[in-house]
């Protein structure tokens, strides 16, 4: 009896459908957005089955889910703009994996305290953006 067959993570999922549509659905699409977006998340996750966790990601890795995340955040700024969780979330995605990548230039030797500290400062910023998103929310709900 063979033993079953290891399930594909969500995150190579999502890049083979990504690549399988590439040539048939415009990069804009819902459909691709979507799937993006779920990369986005997966890509660092540490769970399993779903993908790698950030220290466990390549460099060339890393920049993917940073592209991804701007590629999501750049259409659907134009389609839904203003405070959303979905902006929120991925944000956080793009902003933990700078600052991660920046550490790890740093200790690498490959970067400088500069890059390191503007994107600490970006996650000082997403920290106040996601405050003002809370309160945004919590006082419509009155």
């Amino acid at each position: 009896m063979e033993p079953p067959a290891k399930k594909e993570e969500v995150a190579s999922r999502c890049e083979r459908i990504l690549h399988d549509f590439s040539s048939r659905v415009h990069p804009n699409h819902k459909l691709m957005i979507d799937v993006q977006s779920r990369l986005a998340t997966a890509y660092g996750s540490g769970e399993e089955g779903v993908g790698p966790r950030l220290d466990q990601m390549t460099r060339p890795m890393l920049q993917r889910k940073m592209q991804v995340c701007n590629q999501v955040l750049d259409v659907m700024s134009k389609v839904d703009p203003g405070y959303t969780t979905w902006r929120g979330q991925i944000l956080w995605e793009l902003t933990r994996t700078k600052v991660f990548s920046a550490k790890r230039d740093v200790a690498a030797g490959i970067a400088g305290e500069k890059e390191l500290k503007k994107a600490l400062r970006d996650e000082k910023f997403l920290g106040i953006y996601i405050a003002y998103h809370q309160s945004v929310l919590l006082s419509g709900a009155r």
